[in-house]
C-alpha cells in the first residue's frame, strides 16, 4: 500500500511531499488534487490528465474532465461525449455516452439520449438502456429510476423493489434511504422498510441516513439529533447543524456554536467553538476567536489556536495556514514538518 502523498503549494504552483516531508513530485502544476487509487488528477493546458505517485503523467491524451480510477478504468470526456481509459492511458471504451459513472461489479452507469442502462468492462451492453436514471452497483444491487420514481434492481436488471419512492440514495452502505411524500426512511439489503418515511428530507447536503457507529443524522421539527439503524432516536433533535459521525463523535451546532455529541447523545465536547472539523487521528480541527487549532475527545487544545485555517488530519499530517498566509503541515504534535516558501 502506497504511504499518502501531500499536496504543496511553491510560488503558485503545485507538488507533492511524503510524510516526512521530502519532496516527491516537483511543484509545476496549477491545479491539482489528492491521490485516489494511486492517481491524482491535475490540470494541463486547460485540460485534464493523470498523475501517478511516481510523477508520470498518462499523456496519450488530455481530457476535458476525468474521473478517478475505479476497477482499473477511470471516466473520460472528450468535447461532449464520454468513455474510459485505463490505467496506460488507452482508450478502452470510445467517448460515446452522454453521462457516465464510474466501473463497479463490472458494470458502469451509461447514458444516451433519455435512456439509462450498463456496459461491461469492453463497453458491451451489460443491462439494457431503458431506465430514466441509474446508479452504480453496490452489493450486487443498483437504484435505478422509471416514471419519475426510483426503485432497486439486480443485476439481472429485475427489480427488486418496484419504484415507487421520489428519491432514492445510496451512501456506499448497504441501507437504501428512500423518500416518500417528503420523508426519508431506510430500506434493508432485502428490500424491506427497515425505518418507514418519517424523518424530514432537507436533500442530500446533509447526509443524512449516513450510518456510523450505528448512527444516523436526522431532522425532526427543522432540527436536528440523531438515530439508531431502527430509527430510533438517541440524541434530541435539538441542533441547529449536525454532521455524520467520526471516530465515535458527531459535530454538532446550537446558538452558532460548535462541539460534539457521543453516540448516546451526550455532549462530549460542550458546544462552545465557533466552527470544528471531524476528528481524525484522535484530533479534530477547532476554532475560537477566529483562530484555529486541534483539540482532543475530551475538547482539550493538543494544539493552541494559531492557524487561519486548519484541515483535518490525514495519516500523521495536517494541512494548516499560518498568520502570514503560507501553508503548512504539522505532525499530530503540532510541529512543522514542510513551510511553504512565498505565497502569490
Amino acid at each position: 500500500m502506497n504511504k499518502p502523498l501531500y499536496i504543496i503549494r511553491e510560488n503558485g504552483k503545485f507538488g507533492f511531499i511524503d510524510d516526512t516531508g521530502d519532496l516527491v513530485i516537483e511543484p509545476q502544476y496549477y491545479e491539482v488534487e489528492d491521490f485516489h487509487n494511486g492517481y491524482a488528477r491535475v490540470k494541463l493546458f486547460d485540460r485534464y490528465v493523470h498523475l501517478d505517485v511516481r510523477g508520470r503523467l498518462l499523456l496519450k491524451h488530455l481530457f476535458r474532465t476525468i474521473g478517478h480510477f475505479k476497477e482499473g478504468l477511470a471516466r473520460v470526456q472528450v468535447v461532449s461525449k464520454w468513455g474510459f481509459i485505463n490505467q496506460r492511458g488507452d482508450f478502452v471504451i470510445s467517448a460515446q455516452f452522454d453521462e457516465v459513472d464510474d466501473f463497479a461489479d463490472l458494470m458502469a452507469p451509461v447514458r444516451l439520449g433519455d435512456k439509462a442502462g450498463y456496459i461491461n468492462n469492453q463497453g458491451l451492453p451489460a443491462l439494457p438502456l431503458h431506465w430514466q436514471e441509474t446508479k452504480i452497483f453496490y452489493l450486487g444491487q443498483a437504484l435505478a429510476k422509471k416514471d419519475d420514481r426510483w426503485g432497486v434492481i439486480d443485476r439481472a436488471g429485475i427489480w427488486l423493489v418496484e419504484p415507487t419512492y421520489e428519491e432514492a440514495i445510496r451512501h456506499h452502505q448497504p441501507h437504501i434511504v428512500v423518500v416518500q411524500n417528503g420523508k426519508w426512511g431506510l430500506l434493508n439489503r432485502q428490500g424491506q422498510l427497515e425505518v418507514m418515511p418519517s424523518f424530514e428530507w432537507r436533500g442530500n447536503t446533509d447526509k443524512q441516513g449516513l450510518l456510523v457507529n450505528d448512527r444516523m443524522l436526522v431532522s425532526v421539527g427543522g432540527q436536528y439529533g440523531y438515530a439508531d439503524e431502527k430509527g430510533r432516536i438517541s440524541t434530541k433533535p435539538v441542533y441547529t447543524v449536525g454532521r455524520p459521525y467520526s471516530e465515535g463523535l458527531a459535530a454538532v451546532s446550537r446558538d452558532g456554536l460548535w462541539g460534539f455529541v457521543d453516540p448516546i447523545g451526550r455532549e462530549q465536547v460542550a458546544v462552545q467553538f465557533e466552527q470544528v472539523g471531524e476528528f481524525k487521528e484522535g484530533l479534530a480541527a477547532a476554532a475560537i476567536n477566529g483562530l484555529w487549532g486541534y483539540i482532543d475527545k475530551s475538547g482539550k487544545w493538543l494544539i493552541r489556536p494559531q492557524f487561519l485555517e486548519a484541515l483535518p488530519f490525514r495519516g500523521s499530517l495536517a494541512r494548516v495556514t499560518n498568520e502570514d498566509g503560507y501553508w503548512q503541515y504539522i505532525n499530530l504534535q503540532g510541529t512543522p514538518t514542510w513551510q511553504e516558501e512565498e505565497v502569490f
